[in-house]
């Protein structure tokens, strides 16, 4: 019969000394913290006795146990930054730019200083558009990385989407001459810059060179679909249908491709892809009324209704849903309660033809004919200011590239049309051309006093001559002569 051994956790952990084992209740006297007091404490916590026989091993296992932790911790947090850093750069690549920039950003918060996640922010920032937005993120690469090749190709790129295309065309085009890898990056920013620019037929013409090298690049058809949007809208479908033929998850050319269907009054046809995007971005506000406009053209009034209301209550201020719920109450004749919604978008959109009209014909209805001929007269201003402006970007500006009277006329009418960004785009580039172009500072120091940018005003002031310059130019630019130009 083999020897008993003595175990000293079973004598401890006896069925008579179970009951003590639970947790003592706190003791006001301080037991635990008297001498020995917490070794009994974790003795009675955990029996084993071997676990206490040596304590700064089991420091040292807990230790290693916490380090083990953190740093699989720490692994698998840059797994993760490395999965939406990949991700990001193949959306980059395909173009499908809101995905890209979620991924991104969302990389970004583990590596807020990689030079690569900035570089593809940039690149992400300036395709949508938001050039002072891609500055800044250029700004930090630099501050990361110092001036580097691939900085300094960017800064190119930039440089012509916001519109110097003359500054950098020479060497762009070099570099397509040459076959570079980077054709697409530098034709895409040539592209964008002529579109900003008004250089239509350019752009065209650099969009068919695209395509003679990459017939079946998405951009390349996207921009071509756009261009054709306001002159050949029926070939516009077709190539909105190729890109999703191509790519059928590229929401843009969907996007695109729905506006041009509800142009025609394709609405069935619109009606699948306007589903499509609204599960894709329902947060996507312009989407959401496209939709509910194609819902109410369906026959599904009160389904249109309740998007409208969902829209204004995230956004209460958003014109385009304001315009369609006056429309739509007007259709139903509250005409009292469409009148407030119509003003409001007016308002908000003074350039837009279709809310104008429509609180024109509001006003009309009701019975309130000095206010309906006064906003037919602006409706009627509004449509020359239109019609001139389509002029000068298919016809005169491409005649007259540097005429500054030009860019300014354009100026002011995108002042008129509301759009302030581009009319101080326009501005801007008046002054390129003529730096002592006396209007366009005049514009520009009341813009920057009325925004609060008094450093900006003080800098165009000093431009303007102390006698009373010239008249400047009217927005339809009906010949009030040569401004007048700061003396040298």
């Amino acid at each position: 019969m083999p020897d008993v051994v003595s175990d000293p956790a079973r004598e401890l952990v006896s069925p008579e000394t179970a009951a003590p084992l639970l947790l003592p209740p706190p003791c006001s006297s301080g037991c635990v913290k008297e001498k020995g007091g917490w070794r009994q404490f974790c003795q009675r916590l955990f029996p084993s006795r071997r676990l206490f026989r040596h304590p700064w091993r089991l420091l040292g296992t807990v230790v290693l146990l916490g380090l083990i932790s953190l740093i699989a911790g720490l692994v698998g947090l840059h797994l993760w930054a490395l999965y939406h850093f990949r991700a990001g750069r193949a959306a980059v690549e395909r173009y499908h730019n809101g995905e890209a920039a979620g991924h991104l950003q969302a990389c970004r918060r583990v590596w807020p200083k990689d030079g690569d996640v900035l570089l593809l922010l940039a690149r992400v920032s300036r395709r949508v558009g938001v050039l002072d937005t891609a500055k800044q993120y250029l700004g930090e690469y630099q501050r990361v990385r110092g001036p580097t090749a691939d900085l300094a190709f960017e800064q190119v790129l930039q440089v012509a989407v916001e519109g110097g295309i003359d500054q950098v065309k020479h060497y762009c085009l070099d570099l397509v001459e040459q076959d570079s890898p980077a054709v697409p990056l530098v034709l895409e920013a040539l592209v964008q810059g002529c579109l900003r620019t008004s250089r239509i037929a350019e752009a065209y013409g650099l969009i068919q060179r695209w395509l003679e090298r990459q017939p079946n690049n998405t951009q390349a058809l996207l921009f071509q679909a756009q261009l054709y949007t306001t002159v050949q809208r029926r070939d516009a479908i077709a190539i909105y249908q190729q890109i999703l033929r191509l790519d059928s998850e590229h929401e843009t050319a969907r996007q695109g491709l729905a506006g041009v269907l509800m142009q025609f009054s394709m609405h069935q046809e619109a009606a699948p892809y306007l589903d499509q995007l609204q599960q894709e971005q329902p947060d996507n506000l312009s989407v959401l009324v496209l939709r509910a406009r194609c819902l109410d053209y369906l026959g599904q009034r009160q389904e249109a209704l309740q998007l409208l209301d969902r829209i204004l209550s995230k956004d209460p201020h958003f014109a385009p849903a304001l315009a369609e719920r006056g429309r739509l109450a007007m259709l139903d004749g509250q005409l009292a309660e469409a009148e407030p919604w119509l003003r409001e978008a007016v308002a908000r959109e003074p350039g837009d033809h279709q809310s104008r009209y429509q609180l024109a014909l509001c006003l009309l209805q009701s019975g309130k004919l000095s206010e309906a001929e006064k906003e037919q007269k602006v409706l009627n201003n509004l449509e020359l200011d239109l019609k001139r402006l389509r002029i000068i970007i298919s016809k005169e500006i491409g005649q007259k590239p540097n005429d500054p009277r030009l860019h300014y006329e354009l100026a002011m009418i995108m002042l008129k049309l509301g759009q302030s960004e581009e009319a101080l785009h326009w501005l801007l580039r008046t002054l390129e051309k003529d730096p002592n172009y006396i209007p366009a500072h005049q514009v520009l120091v009341d813009y920057y006093q009325r925004i609060g940018n008094w450093e900006r005003a003080d800098h165009h002031r000093q431009f303007l001559s102390s006698e009373s310059p010239h008249p400047p130019l009217s927005p339809r630019g009906e010949g009030e002569g040569t401004p007048a130009r700061a003396k040298p």
